[in-house]
């Protein structure tokens, strides 16, 4: 499947999320099952949606309907996220340890004195949470660089290649330190 064929948009690295959604939504007016009935082409586009709608899984369906083959899941972390893997590693486990401890706590006293610790860990986290931020919107600035020489001609496979690797690794941090934040307000609250 072209997920861009199929929501009729141009293939290209970098899409707006908006214009993905309304892409999506003209192309449902036709084919929504309460208009069309049941149908697998209502199906196919929510797949296309999916697809385009992300960065990271929009560049890997680009790579893979460019060269042929799938864009390379794994590999080392890029060194321009690098620096912020130590840190968050750190806070991580000072988190998890913390929680441990809370979870242990037996009277709420002792939940009382750690209630200090758990709200320092809620700050370190999300200074990481901004860090990541930043380094997502240095992704995208260099995705709109790689999208405006795409359009010139200039096709940089390997570029978003790289861009979709740091991407993987920023969205699975993300998705830890959320977690992370989520329970660790359970306990400070």
């Amino acid at each position: 499947m072209n997920a861009f064929e199929v929501l009729g948009l141009e293939a290209r690295p970098a899409l707006d999320p908006e214009t993905v959604k309304e892409a999506h939504l003209r192309a449902m007016a036709t084919h929504h099952p309460d208009a069309a009935g049941p149908n697998d082409h209502a199906l196919l586009l929510n797949k296309a949606r999916d697809l385009l709608g992300r960065d990271r899984t929009r560049l890997h369906h680009l790579i893979e309907l460019t060269r042929g083959t799938p864009a390379a899941e794994r590999g080392a972390i890029p060194p321009e996220i690098g620096d912020l893997f130590a840190p968050l590693a750190d806070v991580l486990g000072k988190v998890r340890g913390h929680l441990e401890s809370v979870a242990g706590a037996e009277s709420a006293i002792e939940k009382a004195g750690l209630l200090s610790a758990g709200l320092e860990l809620f700050e370190s986290l999300r200074e990481i949470q901004g860090r990541l931020a930043q380094l997502r919107g240095v992704q995208s600035e260099r995705l709109r660089e790689l999208d405006a020489a795409w359009v010139a001609g200039t096709q940089d496979i390997e570029g978003l290649e790289r861009i979709a690797l740091a991407l993987a690794f920023l969205d699975r941090w993300s998705e830890q330190v959320d977690e992370q934040l989520y329970r660790l307000s359970e306990t400070v609250v």
